[in-house]
C-alpha cells in the first residue's frame, strides 16, 4: 500500500503536476474583463531576485515591468534566458525591451503573450508567453527557465483587483 501511495505521489509531481511551483487553476475568474486589470506596474518577487543571483545575474534594486493599457510594454531588466536565434543561451545580461502584449486563453489557463520588437539580440523580433495566476491576493506573471519540473520560475507580481 505504501508503494502505491509513493507511486501516485511521484506521478502527480512529475511533468508540472499538482505539486509543481504554480497552480494555474488559480487564474482569475477565467474571464477576459477581469484580466483587463493586468495593465500597470509589476515588480519582480524576492524569489526571482534570488534565482537570478543563483543563475549568475547581478539584478539591480528594481526589475520593473509595465503593461500599458494601449497593449504596449516596457521591461527593464529582462534576463536573457530566452534562447538566442543561434540556439545558445544568453550571457547573463539584463535587457531593457519594449513591445506589445496581449492576453489569450491557452487550453485550461490564461497567459500573456509578449511580442518583443526587433533589436540587436532578436533581429526578427520574438514572442514568448508568461502564465497568469492569483496568489495571496496578487496577480502573478511567471515563466520557467528550462524544464518546468526543475521549478526555476521567474515571477512578477501586482495587486489583484476584482
Amino acid at each position: 500500500m505504501k508503494l502505491l501511495y509513493y507511486a501516485l505521489l511521484l506521478l502527480s509531481a512529475s511533468c508540472g503536476g499538482g505539486l509543481g511551483p504554480r497552480d494555474e487553476s488559480a487564474a482569475p475568474g477565467a474571464t477576459l474583463p477581469q484580466l483587463q486589470h493586468l495593465s500597470g506596474a509589476w515588480q519582480a518577487t524576492s524569489d526571482t531576485y534570488e534565482l537570478l543571483r543563483l543563475q549568475g545575474y547581478s539584478p539591480p534594486a528594481s526589475l520593473p515591468l509595465t503593461l500599458a493599457p494601449d497593449s504596449t510594454f516596457t521591461f527593464a531588466g529582462l534576463p536573457d534566458y530566452l534562447p538566442l536565434p543561434s540556439g545558445q543561451r544568453g550571457a547573463g545580461k539584463l535587457l531593457s525591451v519594449v513591445g506589445r502584449w496581449q492576453v489569450r486563453r491557452n487550453e485550461s489557463h490564461w497567459e500573456v503573450l509578449f511580442h518583443f520588437k526587433e533589436g540587436k539580440l532578436y533581429p526578427n523580433g520574438l514572442t514568448t508567453n508568461y502564465g497568469i495566476a492569483v496568489v495571496d491576493s496578487a496577480y502573478q506573471l511567471y515563466t520557467y527557465i528550462g524544464d518546468p519540473d526543475q521549478g526555476l520560475v521567474l515571477t512578477w507580481t501586482k495587486p489583484y483587483h476584482n
